[in-house]
């Protein structure tokens, strides 16, 4: 049972060595249009600006 549990919970993936923001940047250039952030019922894109 434990070695069950082991390998389901096997998720380790090395994460890049680079900043937050650059990951951010890459997923707005892969997929301006989908949904980035929502609050109570609006959302707003990757491409739309709040402002």
């Amino acid at each position: 049972m434990q070695s069950l549990y082991k390998e389901q919970n096997d998720t380790f993936k090395p994460y890049p060595d680079v900043c937050l923001h650059h990951l951010f940047e890459k997923q707005v250039e892969q997929t301006p249009e989908a949904i980035a952030v929502v609050f109570a019922d609006q959302s707003l894109s990757y491409r739309e600006s709040p402002c």
